[in-house]
């Protein structure tokens, strides 16, 4: 499950703005 893992990274990163 490789879009799990981009969504968990891109979800929280544009909620919390981490570079």
């Amino acid at each position: 499950r490789v879009r799990d893992q981009s969504a968990h990274v891109i979800l929280p990163a544009k909620n919390a703005k981490i570079p």
